[in-house]
Protein backbone atom coordinates (compact mmCIF):
# COMPACT_ATOMS: atom_id res chain seq x y z
CA UNK A 1 0.00 0.00 0.00
CA UNK A 2 1.31 3.52 -0.75
CA UNK A 3 0.64 4.48 2.89
CA UNK A 4 3.21 1.97 4.15
CA UNK A 5 0.80 -0.62 5.53
CA UNK A 6 2.20 -4.14 5.18
CA UNK A 7 -1.10 -6.03 5.50
CA UNK A 8 -4.22 -6.05 3.35
CA UNK A 9 -7.30 -4.38 4.73
CA UNK A 10 -10.93 -5.10 4.02
CA UNK A 11 -13.66 -2.51 4.35
CA UNK A 12 -16.77 -4.01 5.90
CA UNK A 13 -20.01 -2.79 7.35
CA UNK A 14 -22.91 -4.05 9.38
CA UNK A 15 -26.57 -4.44 8.54
CA UNK A 16 -27.84 -3.76 12.05
CA UNK A 17 -27.46 -5.00 15.60
CA UNK A 18 -27.68 -8.77 15.90
CA UNK A 19 -30.03 -8.53 18.88
CA UNK A 20 -32.54 -6.63 16.70
CA UNK A 21 -32.70 -9.48 14.19
CA UNK A 22 -35.75 -11.76 14.06
CA UNK A 23 -35.93 -15.09 12.31
CA UNK A 24 -39.16 -15.39 10.30
CA UNK A 25 -39.90 -18.39 8.10
CA UNK A 26 -36.22 -19.30 8.12
CA UNK A 27 -35.10 -15.84 6.97
CA UNK A 28 -33.10 -13.34 9.02
CA UNK A 29 -35.08 -10.12 9.20
CA UNK A 30 -33.69 -6.84 10.46
CA UNK A 31 -36.46 -4.37 11.32
CA UNK A 32 -34.21 -1.54 10.10
CA UNK A 33 -34.50 -2.95 6.55
CA UNK A 34 -38.30 -2.71 6.75
CA UNK A 35 -38.05 0.77 8.32
CA UNK A 36 -36.01 1.95 5.35
CA UNK A 37 -38.59 0.74 2.84
CA UNK A 38 -41.79 1.74 4.60
CA UNK A 39 -40.69 5.10 5.99
CA UNK A 40 -39.12 6.18 2.69
CA UNK A 41 -42.67 6.77 1.41
CA UNK A 42 -43.56 10.32 2.44
CA UNK A 43 -47.27 9.41 2.55
CA UNK A 44 -46.63 7.12 5.53
CA UNK A 45 -46.26 8.65 8.98
CA UNK A 46 -45.77 5.49 11.07
CA UNK A 47 -46.01 1.70 10.96
CA UNK A 48 -45.91 -1.26 13.33
CA UNK A 49 -45.08 -4.91 12.62
CA UNK A 50 -46.51 -7.95 14.35
CA UNK A 51 -45.44 -11.59 14.07
CA UNK A 52 -47.96 -14.23 15.16
CA UNK A 53 -48.75 -17.89 14.63
CA UNK A 54 -51.95 -18.88 12.85
CA UNK A 55 -54.17 -21.84 13.80
CA UNK A 56 -51.95 -24.25 11.84
CA UNK A 57 -48.77 -22.99 13.54
CA UNK A 58 -47.52 -21.02 10.53
CA UNK A 59 -45.85 -17.66 11.05
CA UNK A 60 -47.92 -14.68 9.94
CA UNK A 61 -46.50 -11.16 9.61
CA UNK A 62 -48.62 -8.05 9.33
CA UNK A 63 -47.53 -4.46 8.78
CA UNK A 64 -50.01 -1.93 10.14
CA UNK A 65 -49.49 1.28 8.20
CA UNK A 66 -50.67 4.73 9.18
CA UNK A 67 -50.91 7.26 6.35
CA UNK A 68 -50.57 11.00 6.76
CA UNK A 69 -53.98 12.66 6.86
CA UNK A 70 -55.22 13.46 3.33
CA UNK A 71 -52.08 11.91 1.73
CA UNK A 72 -53.88 8.95 0.16
CA UNK A 73 -57.46 8.56 -1.01
CA UNK A 74 -59.43 5.40 -0.27
CA UNK A 75 -59.06 4.47 -3.96
CA UNK A 76 -55.24 4.79 -3.80
CA UNK A 77 -54.80 2.88 -0.52
CA UNK A 78 -54.88 -0.61 -2.00
CA UNK A 79 -52.25 0.26 -4.60
CA UNK A 80 -49.90 1.84 -2.06
CA UNK A 81 -50.26 -1.07 0.38
CA UNK A 82 -49.66 -3.60 -2.41
CA UNK A 83 -46.55 -1.72 -3.55
CA UNK A 84 -45.14 -1.61 0.01
CA UNK A 85 -45.85 -5.34 0.37
CA UNK A 86 -44.04 -6.07 -2.92
CA UNK A 87 -41.00 -3.95 -2.02
CA UNK A 88 -40.67 -5.52 1.45
CA UNK A 89 -40.93 -9.04 -0.02
CA UNK A 90 -38.28 -8.20 -2.62
CA UNK A 91 -35.85 -6.78 -0.05
CA UNK A 92 -36.35 -9.25 2.83
CA UNK A 93 -37.66 -12.41 1.13
CA UNK A 94 -40.47 -12.49 3.72
CA UNK A 95 -44.11 -12.03 2.69
CA UNK A 96 -45.92 -9.58 4.95
CA UNK A 97 -49.56 -8.58 4.84
CA UNK A 98 -50.20 -4.85 4.88
CA UNK A 99 -53.13 -3.20 6.58
CA UNK A 100 -54.16 0.44 6.91
CA UNK A 101 -54.87 1.79 10.38
CA UNK A 102 -56.59 5.04 11.29
CA UNK A 103 -54.43 8.16 11.75
CA UNK A 104 -53.23 8.65 15.31
CA UNK A 105 -53.69 5.01 16.38
CA UNK A 106 -50.04 3.89 16.34
CA UNK A 107 -47.56 5.10 18.96
CA UNK A 108 -44.78 7.42 17.78
CA UNK A 109 -41.20 6.21 18.03
CA UNK A 110 -37.95 8.14 18.23
CA UNK A 111 -34.36 6.99 18.29
CA UNK A 112 -34.16 3.18 18.65
CA UNK A 113 -37.62 2.20 17.55
CA UNK A 114 -39.54 -0.78 18.89
CA UNK A 115 -42.11 -1.02 16.14
CA UNK A 116 -42.18 -4.82 16.16
CA UNK A 117 -44.11 -7.19 18.40
CA UNK A 118 -43.34 -10.91 18.36
CA UNK A 119 -46.35 -12.87 19.63
CA UNK A 120 -45.18 -16.33 18.54
CA UNK A 121 -44.42 -17.50 22.07
CA UNK A 122 -47.56 -16.18 23.74
CA UNK A 123 -50.10 -18.83 24.76
CA UNK A 124 -47.84 -21.57 23.50
CA UNK A 125 -47.67 -24.70 25.59
CA UNK A 126 -44.61 -26.92 25.61
CA UNK A 127 -45.25 -30.56 24.84
CA UNK A 128 -42.50 -32.98 25.76
CA UNK A 129 -42.44 -36.43 24.24
CA UNK A 130 -40.99 -39.04 26.54
CA UNK A 131 -40.10 -42.48 25.30
CA UNK A 132 -41.59 -45.27 27.40
CA UNK A 133 -39.73 -48.49 28.02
Amino acid sequence: CPCGRQLLSIEAGTVARYDDMMKIRGQNLWPAAVDKIVLSDERIVEYAGEVTLDAQGREDVILMIEFRPDAVTREQEHGVLTEIQRRVKSATNVTMRTQRVEPGTLPRFEFKARRWTDRRREDRSVVRYIARD
